[in-house]
């Protein structure tokens, strides 16, 4: 999905920090069982996932996503 615009900067930062907080508070409650798990999830491109595998993709890809963040932040 490629949003398409049509929102101030500003705006998406909230909404960005606003899914960060949700997602943690979703998150939270069930990491240790979750990570314990032997259950797997496929990933469309790379297989099967461990939740820690997930827990390790999201963060290395909302890193990604950051650091395009602060580049375009720096050229506004």
């Amino acid at each position: 999905y490629k949003p398409k615009g049509g929102k101030e900067g500003s705006a998406q930062l909230a909404e960005y920090k606003a899914f960060v907080a949700g997602l943690r508070r979703q998150l939270d409650p069930v990491r240790e069982p979750a990570l314990a798990s032997k259950a797997r999830y496929d990933h469309p491109w790379m297989g099967p996932f461990s939740a820690l595998q997930w827990q390790w993709l999201l963060g290395a890809h909302t890193l990604v996503h950051y650091r395009q963040i602060r580049e375009i932040v720096k050229g506004l």
